[in-house]
């Protein structure tokens, strides 16, 4: 957001007739537009950065882990940050243009640019203050939300309660009753049932156009969807830079770091990224005003925390992966308590809480032998996984409880929830498995 150019005007709908004007407009304009893709191909076995989930019209696709290797065609809608990754990543027989809007490209505001520098300041000088623990969450949630901000949905879903519960109509569209029977029979239900009691409502559609319109009007209003469309699509190149260029000891990345193996070949790499993005930043304060040290704040400690640029966090012992945001390493740390060195296991596992996780594992089967168990079908138990199921009680109830003291009390509540602690298991799917075991099974869209 500092340092890049984002879409800073109206969007100009253009019709591309020629190769050459496509990439005139893609190199000089930032674009947003819909392509659709013919023999559709993955240059590299390492990595596949589309998602099948962002395409429409899938055919004969082949997918890992939810990402496209290969298909006979689809549809996607993209940046033109996006094209210049993909071209790198994939080939193609036949690429058609749809629609396709341009936007002059510029620096952010340099009041909301102004606003991300504090942020990420106060931030830096505030971590590993004990005593400024709040107000440093404080600041990591304001530099977040310059991002999430400007996504947030302009067409929010409508709840709307019918007198017998709550309904949520997204975008204005009317849900059909899950009885799946039409408004008529339902009507002609109830005149034969009249205790019965089932919501009915019309089916109806917002209109868009003047909800866009309201909110581009807004005078309170200081953000660009675009701008945020735009986010992602850098954060995604730089990260997949990295990938590319690590190749092969490329093993796993997640939204803002990569692990690799033989750390010391791409060591150039690193170093030339580092110094184009610090350039790049520099000019952008020139542009701005602000001083080239607000790219660089300290931290409480006196080290210095450059903006955008990769660090080295060390190595890892042993690392295991099953997918995205599934994974454990065995890692030797410092203790700042003890001031020793200590091995220790950790994971992290979408749906369970790493630290209890890792303790199980560690606890039952040992730092290295939890490895061989970190598998499909792991099962980690109720009150070591970190996870919760609710069960909500909607009708009323009354009676006695006993607190952990042994002191009794009453309740009589209208409804309530009650939430319990229950095991992970973890499972992967059969199309991702079979990709790696080199079974590569086309139409495999949904697993």
């Amino acid at each position: 957001m500092v340092c890049e150019k984002f879409p800073m005007s109206s969007g100009e709908e253009i019709e591309i007739k020629t190769e050459d004007e496509f990439f005139y407009n893609i190199d000089n304009y930032c674009c947003v537009f819909e392509v659709r893709f013919t023999d559709f191909h993955s240059k590299v076995m390492f990595d596949n950065p589309i998602s099948a989930s962002k395409c429409h019209n899938l055919v004969n696709d082949v997918l890992n882990n939810g990402r496209i290797v290969s298909a006979d065609s689809f549809t996607i809608t993209m940046t033109n940050i996006d094209y210049r990754v993909y071209e790198m990543f994939y080939t193609w027989e036949k690429m058609e243009i749809g629609k396709f809007y341009r936007y002059k490209a510029d620096y952010l505001p340099t009041e909301f640019v102004d606003a991300v520098l504090t942020f990420y300041e106060d931030k830096t000088r505030l971590k590993g203050i004990i005593e400024k623990a709040v107000e440093y969450l404080h600041q990591k949630e304001n530099v977040n939300s310059c991002y999430g901000m400007a996504v947030t949905d302009i067409l929010r879903d409508l709840v709307v309660m019918d007198g017998y519960e709550w309904i949520v109509d997204r975008h204005g569209v009317g849900i059909q009753p899950t009885t799946g029977m039409s408004e008529n029979e339902i009507k002609a239900m109830l005149t034969e049932h009249p205790d019965y009691k089932i919501s009915l409502w019309s089916l109806s559609k917002a209109d868009r156009e003047k909800e866009i319109d309201k909110y581009n009007k807004n005078p309170q209003r200081f953000l660009f969807y675009p701008w945020g469309i735009f986010v992602t699509s850098y954060a995604r190149r730089n990260i997949l830079s990295g990938v590319l260029a690590c190749g092969v000891d490329y093993i796993y990345s997640d939204t803002d770091s990569i692990k690799i193996l033989n750390a010391d070949k791409h060591a150039e790499y690193f170093k030339e990224y580092n110094a184009d993005v610090s350039k790049r930043l520099e000019m952008a304060c020139a542009y701005h005003g602000f001083d080239v040290s607000r790219i660089r704040p300290k931290t409480i400690k006196g080290k210095e925390k450059p903006l955008g640029v990769w660090d080295d966090d060390g190595s890892y012992l042993m690392f295991k992966t099953l997918g995205a945001k599934r994974y454990m390493y065995l890692s030797d740390d410092y203790n700042d308590k003890t001031g020793k060195v200590e091995r220790n296991l950790h994971t992290t596992v979408a749906g369970s809480n790493k630290k209890k996780t890792a303790e199980y594992l560690r606890n039952t089967y040992g730092k290295y032998y939890a490895f061989y168990k970190f598998t499909n079908d792991l099962r980690v138990p109720a009150g070591s996984s970190g996870r919760t199921t609710s069960y909500y009680t909607d009708y009323e109830t009354s009676g006695t409880v006993t607190d952990y003291q042994g002191v009794k009390g009453s309740f009589h509540e209208m409804s309530s929830v009650h939430v319990e602690q229950t095991e992970y298991n973890l499972s992967i799917t059969d199309a991702y498995i079979k990709y790696f075991l080199g079974v590569q099974i086309s139409g495999e869209s949904e697993p």
